[in-house]
């Protein structure tokens, strides 16, 4: 009966491994087919962007007492670059003045530093509120730095990034510069819908069936903002606002930016979705109809 068996093993061996080797293959490329379509669209952003609407009530009194905690915690400008030593606001109440020192055991450049302040190696930098357009709250969770939590200041065409060591110094900074801003009868420009977008890649747009490069991916959604309310999320493909094709990032601002606060809108987007079947990973993107009321 042994003798048997190995002939027959013998015999038909080469077949089971060859059947084998078919199923390893096949599987294989499952498995290299998901990972490719992981890679095509990648990771979320790991910055996280939280909804930001600035308090405009406080007295100047308030906002230089907000100000002067700066130098009590030690807050950082531009990273990990420069100390700041103090923040207030100059006699006309138009400007912001800041004052920094570079931190210490940090090399700096001068040209950078010039860059920033125009002077060296201490800045002294002067921010028009009347320049100010929006401030934003992010934490960079995949920093090394203490300082996680990031306020940007935007104007027109450059962004100021405060740095601070906790979530409530960011938020009570942003609103003295809002208040401050209020007290001049100047006004900020928040975010309309709490998400930030990008174009296509080819790569994205050929995994979608897109025979050109068209629609949006969401890049990042602010927590507890008008998209994060309603679940749209990163790597959402929006396609149609209001019944409109999107062609791109720059094409989904302008509608935005031409919709009236307090309308509502209505986003199709496509949604990834994975699922288990055959026990291997798949990627599914399922139409989502999304409505909310515009900021």
């Amino acid at each position: 009966m042994k003798e048997i068996v190995q002939k027959w093993i013998q015999k038909r061996g080469f077949g089971i491994i060859a059947i084998c080797f078919c199923f390893l293959l096949i599987s294989g490329n499952i498995t290299a087919k998901a990972e490719s379509v992981q890679a095509v669209w990648s990771e979320p952003n790991p910055t996280q962007w939280h909804w930001l609407e600035p308090k405009t009530n406080l007295t100047l009194e308030q906002v230089n007492i907000i100000f002067g905690n700066m130098v009590v915690t030690k807050t950082n400008l531009c990273s990990t670059l420069f100390f700041i030593n103090s923040v207030k606001l100059d006699k006309s109440g138009q400007n912001i003045i800041i004052t920094t020192s570079p931190c210490l055991n940090t090399p700096i450049d001068a040209s950078a530093s010039q860059k920033m302040w125009g002077r060296y190696p201490y800045g002294i930098g002067t921010l028009s509120l009347g320049d100010i357009q929006s401030i934003s709250l992010f934490y960079i969770s995949n920093s090394n730095a203490n300082n996680k939590w990031l306020l940007a200041l935007s104007t027109a065409d450059s962004s100021h990034n405060i740095f601070f060591n906790d979530e409530n110094s960011a938020r009570n900074f942003g609103d003295a510069v809002a208040s401050a801003l209020t007290q001049k009868g100047f006004s900020l420009k928040p975010s309309k819908l709490g998400l930030a977008s990008r174009d296509l890649t080819p790569a994205q747009a050929g995994e979608l069936g897109k025979l050109r490069i068209e629609s949006v991916v969401v890049d990042l959604v602010a927590i507890d903002g008008p998209a994060d309310n309603i679940q749209i999320q990163p790597l959402d493909v929006i396609t149609e606002v209001n019944g409109i094709k999107i062609k791109n990032s720059s094409h989904l601002n302008s509608l935005i930016e031409g919709i009236a606060s307090g309308t509502n809108v209505k986003f199709n987007c496509l949604q990834r979705t994975e699922v288990i079947e055959n026990g291997q990973k798949q990627f599914l993107w399922k139409p989502k109809v999304y409505e909310m009321t515009v900021k």
